[in-house]
């Protein structure tokens, strides 16, 4: 399956299930870490949100490969470049996950701005 219709898939299910969301609110990319750990997810906001996989339980199997909040952070604000005149959005383009080095996990995220 690619890429995007799988973030179409989860904007459906997001919509669909709340009445309140806006353009903002829109996942505009998705990505996993190497180890399918964790899961990235960007929006048209400019914000981050990063999921972690539930640890298996014996007593509850029905949840196995649940995700669950981790963190979510702003990552990109709206801008206006004046010496180019050019108003560069907040939605996020990709997301990239960093190769381990050590306990921390780093990812990478890219906005709209191109060079001209």
């Amino acid at each position: 399956m690619d890429e995007d219709s799988d973030t179409r898939k989860i904007n459906s299910g997001f919509l669909r299930d709340h009445n309140y969301a806006t353009e903002a609110d829109i996942i505009s990319t998705v990505e996993f870490n190497s180890s399918g750990e964790l899961l990235a997810t960007g929006d048209k906001g400019g914000r981050v949100v990063v999921f972690q996989r539930e640890q298996e339980s014996k007593s509850q199997p029905q949840r196995r490969g649940e995700y669950n909040v981790y963190s979510t952070f702003q990552s990109h604000e709206p801008e206006f470049d004046y010496l180019k005149s050019l108003e560069i959005e907040e939605k996020i383009n990709k997301i990239k996950w960093l190769p381990q080095q050590n306990a921390a996990y780093f990812l990478l995220s890219t906005n709209g701005k191109v060079k001209g």
